[in-house]
């Protein structure tokens, strides 16, 4: 088999919002969203300690991460920038190329291009819970609470390290185990909060783990496309976009508008709050007890937010424009009732040094349905009978039919399949083919439930240099 190398494989999966992977966090004082142009905008009036967290760098931006009085930002570049308090070190970034970013409360850690784990910050002494000593290892998403973080591989499966306890052990006695166990689930997203974890599995269902005290780990019924864990509050988009909160209310943060709640306690904010309206894309959530705000983007790209006011955290400037990248496949290449899939606009030829960039845009009308995705490459061959092999998430290019394993739940998503720089290769064109086909089925063309979407790209003959 002829193959090409490359320096790095970057897999970005279940990416919200059209193309941009968390355009907005917030901290307990503040708020930070990515504008239609790629620069930050931060509101809030927070205390003279926290100012500087609503005072963002000039630059053009991918993602955030925020915590208590520090966020960070993934650059356009793949670099890292981070302001607010420098209270551990923690807004001193590694001069690295990242892929995603994870805020935890006085430290940060960083999905390198290579998909494995760096982690920064200088914990003091009755601070350091091992925080920063993440695994070895491919990951392809990580996340952080106040002293942990977890990773999930590409075989779906959960590491964390760091603090084990929390402050309230004994008091109730309502954990769901340690937030770093591993837990014997297999999970397509996770999210770490102050002492808990929970994961979407691959049906759609969510499993939370770790401190449990206000209810924050028990998990309504539904299945979820995103979720989002706080200190002692959880929300999660619903597949039909309602907006689901559950655990600590205090603030109001559990409590979303158009909502309807249920009461856990007599006696503690404890609930569990529905909204009515269907049109939620995206959630977040900063509690710390008194001080916590919520915030959501909307199907529409709008934003809102609810919960503590007092430092005008939740009230979204007027002039704002979030930053969505909208997907646009050519109508006339798709089925009729079928979803779409359309590769994007991108360089066909290459060269040593050059980056080569693999997109994929999908639009569905049916956001219950869940599909398996094949991406397919046609390696060149001296033969007639042409030389297949299926692209995998764990970056392998297999003989077998083995899915490119992706849940479908937004009615518009986008994949970066593939983001490498070419170190060697073998010339020749390699076309590419994706379609999707129902979950369990033969990857065989009569069981296509959408398009055969296809591209291709080319490496020239001076590419083995």
């Amino acid at each position: 088999m002829k193959n090409f190398t490359f320096f790095t494989i970057t897999l970005l999966v279940n990416v919200p919002l059209m193309g941009v992977a968390n355009p907005v966090d917030i901290g307990l004082y503040h708020s930070c969203a990515i504008s239609s142009n790629n620069t930050v905008n931060c509101w809030g009036k927070p205390p003279k300690h926290a100012q500087k967290t609503i005072k963002p760098p000039e630059g053009q931006f991918l993602q955030l991460s925020a915590n208590m009085v520090h966020i960070c930002g993934l650059q356009t570049d793949n670099t890292v920038i981070c302001w607010g308090k420098n209270l551990e070190k923690q807004l001193d970034a590694p001069s690295t190329v990242f892929i995603q970013i994870a805020a935890g409360r006085y430290h940060n850690c960083g999905l390198q291009t290579d998909n494995t784990i760096i982690c920064w910050g200088e914990p003091k002494e009755d601070n350091d819970y091992g925080q920063l000593e993440a695994p070895t290892g491919n990951f392809q998403q990580i996340t952080a609470g106040w002293h942990h973080n977890c990773g999930l591989d590409f075989e779906g499966t959960v590491l964390c390290w760091g603090r084990s306890d929390n402050p309230w052990n004994n008091n109730p006695p309502a954990n769901i185990g340690s937030q770093i166990d591993t837990p014997p689930e297999t999970f397509t997203k996770i999210t770490s909060g102050g002492w808990h974890n929970c994961g979407i599995r691959l049906d759609g269902t969510v499993y939370c783990w770790g401190h449990n005290g206000d209810g924050q780990g028990n998990v309504p019924e539904g299945q979820f496309i995103q979720i989002h864990a706080g200190t002692y509050t959880t929300c999660g988009i619903r597949t039909d976009h309602a907006l689901v909160c559950w655990g600590w209310s205090k603030s109001g943060q559990a409590k979303p508008p158009s909502s309807t709640c249920i009461k856990h306690s007599d006696n503690w904010p404890k609930v569990t709050c529905t909204t009515q309206d269907k049109d939620f894309a995206h959630v977040v959530i900063a509690d710390s007890g008194e001080i916590a705000h919520s915030c959501a983007v909307k199907l529409d790209n709008t934003l809102v937010c609810w919960g503590n006011n007092k430092e005008r955290q939740t009230k979204v400037p007027e002039t704002f424009t979030l930053n969505t990248e909208t997907v646009a496949c050519d109508l006339k290449n798709c089925l009729t009732d079928k979803p779409c899939l359309c590769f994007n606009e991108q360089p066909t030829v290459y060269q040593i040094g050059d980056q080569l960039q693999v997109s994929l845009d999908l639009q569905t009308e049916n956001t219950e349905a869940i599909y398996d995705l094949y991406v397919i490459v046609e390696f060149p061959t001296q033969s007639i009978t042409p030389t297949y092999r299926y692209f995998t998430n764990d970056q392998q290019f297999l003989e077998e039919a083995n899915a490119y394993q992706q849940a479908i739940a937004l009615q518009t998503q986008h994949f970066n399949l593939i983001s490498a720089t070419v170190t060697s290769c073998t010339p020749g064109i390699y076309p590419i083919y994706a379609g999707l086909i129902a979950e369990g089925k033969p990857a065989q063309v009569e069981n296509l439930v959408s398009n055969l979407a296809q591209t291709q790209v080319k490496f020239e003959t001076d590419c083995m240099q």
